[in-house]
């Protein structure tokens, strides 16, 4: 799977991530960290045609934040 950027949408004060090639009907888990150790699951939604998109509020509280998906 891959996790993309698909769009910033400031006036929301929102980032879009878009996650890809999960198998159709698949569970993807999208996790963030701000320091590549401990990581935060926070969505887990089902895929239905493969591609899941979701918006990340921005804080600001934080400097950077990475993002993972995994599927079961």
């Amino acid at each position: 799977m891959v996790v993309s950027r698909s769009g910033l949408r400031p006036e929301q004060g929102t980032l879009v991530l878009r996650v890809s090639g999960a198998p159709e009907g698949n569970t993807p888990i999208l996790s963030s960290s701000v320091d590549l150790i401990d990581w935060v699951q926070w969505l887990t939604n089902v895929a239905p045609s493969g591609v899941l998109e979701a918006q990340v509020p921005r804080t600001g509280a934080e400097p950077r934040r990475f993002f993972r998906a995994i599927h079961r």
